[in-house]
């Protein structure tokens, strides 16, 4: 009962570390360190409520997007100490509503070039090897990451296929499994 942020964050780290890609963890890591910046290392886990954990995140004063990705990873960190006996409780997760954000259909509206403006982007790139590098992930759909852990074993010009099958983690310097199992494709 009197487990703090900070054991908990220790015991998910120590999980993570042997359950989850370098990258997730990585990433899940300083999400703990924001979380636990937001929410108090010595805060008692048993003891959280709904309104405590709302009125913490709402003083931060950051954008109800950012929220959400911190409620995100907080809902799965007490998840985990749920199912690993550490929090008692989590019924104070279902009385949160997510923060009200941009919605996704307007996030994602200027995330794509559309045809005019790759055609002025690629007419004024200067490295050939960029340029082309750009055309080819805009065009094929790949990632950089995944066009970044191509083999040459990878590339069939006769069936004009590209097997994607790895992706580089810039992050660890290493060639991991793609994000998802439906990443491993074949691209036309």
């Amino acid at each position: 009962n009197s487990i703090r942020l900070v054991d908990l964050v220790e015991e998910y780290r120590k999980d993570q570390k042997l359950t989850v890609k370098k990258s997730t963890y990585s990433r899940n890591y300083f999400a703990c360190v924001t979380l636990m910046k937001i929410l108090g290392e010595s805060t008692l886990i048993n003891r959280l409520t709904a309104k405590y954990v709302r009125q913490k995140f709402l003083s931060t004063g950051k954008s109800a997007d950012t929220l959400n990705e911190h409620w995100t990873r907080f809902k799965a960190l007490i998840r985990w100490g749920y199912h690993n006996d550490f929090v008692n409780d989590v019924s104070f997760l279902d009385k949160i509503e997510p923060f009200v954000g941009t919605p996704h259909k307007v996030k994602i509206q200027d995330k794509y070039l559309e045809a005019d403006e790759l055609k002025a982007l690629l007419s004024i790139m200067d490295v050939d090897l960029w340029r082309l590098l750009t055309e080819f992930l805009a065009l094929s759909g790949i990632r950089f990451g995944e066009a970044a852990a191509l083999m040459k074993s990878d590339v069939d010009l006769k069936n004009r296929t590209i097997h994607v099958r790895n992706n580089y983690d810039y992050i660890n310097k290493e060639i991991t499994a793609p994000k998802t199992k439906s990443s491993v494709r074949d691209v036309y």
